[in-house]
């Protein structure tokens, strides 16, 4: 391995302003209109993908309530606002004049930082995939579910509804103790379809 090939980890300030979109990199959204521009950190790293370089900013999710909407919805929210962490392997620096949004200059993180800056920034991403995950379960009404209840282990409960937690959803079940049927909140990650 050359000298070059070597993946480094930069960080790079991004303005925070809404920014437009190349044609290319637009998409729909749910109404079916397209969005053209993004804040500028997303915008950045949607362009930085799009060019085949690695990148991650630091998010967390948040459920905010926009409007008049009943229920919250998921949000993604910065948590350092205005950098992006970039790794970079020879030559493709080049290609960051590219994009816009991006300062033009970064600093490359000291290899004794690079380890726990990495570990900070998966946290940040594994947290967002379990918030996907817990999303995207579907269960039915009345479906039998196992489910981990704490000090009853995993068991047998029907499953009734979704309903939006503090933090992220949850599964509302009915589970039957001492021939009580009685209602409990159990997160969806500790959720699986029986059979």
């Amino acid at each position: 391995m050359s000298k070059t090939d070597r993946a480094t980890l930069w960080v790079y300030k991004a303005t925070s302003k809404m920014i437009r979109l190349p044609v290319e990199l637009q998409e729909k959204d749910e109404a079916g209109e397209f969005i053209d521009r993004l804040r500028g950190e997303f915008a950045v790293e949607r362009q930085l993908q799009a060019k085949g370089i690695e990148c991650a900013i630091a998010t967390k999710l948040e459920m905010v309530r926009l409007g008049k909407q009943r229920r919250a919805k998921p949000q993604r929210a910065m948590v350092l606002p205005n950098y992006i962490f970039i790794t970079l392997r020879g030559s493709e620096i080049f290609k960051l004049s590219e994009v816009s949004g991006l300062s033009r200059m970064g600093m490359a993180v000291p290899l004794g930082e690079e380890r726990k800056v990495r570990s900070f920034l998966e946290r940040m991403s594994e947290a967002e995939r379990n918030f996907d995950r817990a999303q995207s379960c579907e269960f039915k009404t009345g479906d039998q579910i196992l489910a981990y209840l704490g000090p009853f282990g995993e068991q047998m409960v029907e499953f009734k509804r979704m309903v939006d937690g503090s933090e992220h959803p949850v599964l509302e079940v009915h589970f039957e103790v001492m021939g009580k049927e009685q209602i409990l909140s159990v997160d969806p990650l500790d959720a699986r379809k029986a059979g």
